[in-house]
């Protein structure tokens, strides 16, 4: 019974209590009758008292059971749709065969950013280390775009500059003709990331799982660790982590957004997603098959 004399939604919702009869010994209201109109010093008391906290109350009840619902069935479409994503992959990979005439430029010029990167001076490497101070990571990224971008210059690479909603700072970077193939055509992308410590942070956009995208990253010497200038495959930061990314982003789409939206009143609003952050703790990156490059620094 609720604290109206009604029947309490909660004996519907098993979500939140399971144990029926447990709930009912424990959580009970106590009648008017049961209390005296005034108390030996004459203060009044309400018309109703509790023994213990009341139940939760039916909207509460009814938006578990929906938000459960919907978490069921965000999960048989989260499995449906990785076992067609993993279908499609295999066939992908079936089809580029890293033999084919693409894969081998791609190759050259991913050699050829990793020679710009060999050519980095000590003054370049200091400024791609600098540790970000107060939180200012912005001034400390532009700096490091800009040394990379005359680095690359310099080897006499060509790119393009990413715009700012997009999860990218260089985009098509190669010579302007590999094999026969342009660099538009190779679509080789690279993303600057710098850290003070081991864990980098992404917003709201996970490592891209589109090929040929690289992270240069960048961290800080500290007083127990030499710093380094790595190029990473992004499927190596992802590596492990699918399920997890497509999970996260599966419920926040079929489930989160939608009851926010069902919820919606008055003029404030909230779009809701993920904050991704990858530990470069649990990667071993220079023992890692799949890293493109390594530069330790002092």
């Amino acid at each position: 019974m609720s604290v109206d004399g009604t029947k309490s939604a909660a004996h519907h919702c098993d979500l939140f209590v399971p144990d029926l009869e447990a709930f009912d010994a424990n959580y009970h209201p106590v009648r008017r009758s049961a209390i005296p109109e005034r108390s030996a010093t004459g203060q009044r008391h309400d018309a109703l008292a509790l023994v213990a906290p009341c139940a939760p109350s039916a909207p509460a009840c009814a938006l578990a059971v929906k938000i459960a619902c919907a978490r069921a069935k965000a999960a048989r479409a989260l499995r449906e749709m990785y076992e067609l994503v993993e279908s499609e992959r295999i066939a992908r990979d079936a089809r580029q065969d890293d033999t084919s005439d693409l894969a081998i430029a791609r190759k050259d010029a991913l050699r050829s950013i990793i020679a710009a990167l060999d050519g980095l001076t000590p003054e370049h490497i200091s400024i791609l280390l600098k540790k970000t101070k107060r939180g200012n990571t912005q001034a400390t990224e532009r700096n490091a775009i800009a040394v990379l971008g005359s680095c690359f210059c310099g080897m006499g690479l060509c790119f393009d500059s990413a715009g700012t909603q997009q999860p990218y700072d260089f985009i098509n970077v190669g010579p302007e003709d590999v094999r026969g193939y342009s660099r538009h055509e190779l679509k080789i992308r690279l993303e600057h990331k710098h850290t003070n410590g081991n864990k980098i942070i992404c917003n709201d956009t996970p490592p891209s799982d589109r090929g040929w995208t690289f992270y240069v990253l960048c961290k800080s010497p500290t007083k127990r660790t030499r710093g380094f200038v790595a190029l990473v495959s992004s499927a190596v930061l992802r590596s492990g982590s699918e399920a997890y990314i497509r999970t996260c982003e599966s419920f926040i789409r079929g489930v989160l957004r939608p009851e926010l939206k069902k919820l919606h009143k008055g003029a404030m609003s909230a779009f809701p997603r993920a904050n991704y952050s990858c530990n470069l703790g649990t990667l071993d990156i220079e023992q890692n098959a799949d890293y493109i490059r390594f530069i330790e620094a002092g």
